[in-house]
């Protein structure tokens, strides 16, 4: 990729990036809810999920690390490129690049960029949108379910 974007237009890689980092966004999702259930089932009373629940928890956590490897080279390249460009500084760009190697904070840092550069605004907004209103349904499912218990 880094010999590769150095052809490519600023433009390309930030749709690649953009392209890839929201196509994360389920994914994340999906391995977090099933990291939460497997560490939930250390605490059910058969003996071996004590064990299996954890190792298959950090297994998934590994596995998610690596497909978010994977998923940075167009970021790294894009926010490089972007940088030599003089489109973004020498600050943000650093932080970004770093930002590529934690998870979630990647799709954050891109959602950022694609901001601060004034393009993918509508879908921007729309993912945000959407994960505000999951994020809240899950706060009201949580909440209906405590009061239903209790």
């Amino acid at each position: 990729m880094f010999t590769i974007g150095k052809k490519v237009s600023q433009n390309i890689l930030l749709n690649c990036a953009v392209l890839v980092k929201y196509g994360l966004i389920p994914l994340y999702i999906l391995g977090t809810v099933l990291i939460l259930v497997l560490l939930l089932f250390s605490f059910t009373p058969v003996p071996f999920m004590i064990f299996v629940g954890p190792y298959m928890a950090l297994v998934l956590s590994v596995i998610g690390w690596l497909i978010l490897i994977g998923s940075a080279p167009f970021s790294i390249a894009y926010i490089m490129k972007s940088y030599k460009e003089g489109i973004h500084g020498k600050a943000l760009s650093i932080i970004t690049g770093i930002l590529q190697f934690f998870l979630v904070f990647d799709v954050i840092s891109i959602m950022i960029l694609t901001l601060k550069e004034k393009r993918w605004k509508k879908l921007t907004f729309t993912i945000l949108a959407l994960l505000f209103t999951l994020f809240l349904a899950c706060i009201i499912g949580f909440v209906t379910l405590i009061f239903a218990i209790f």
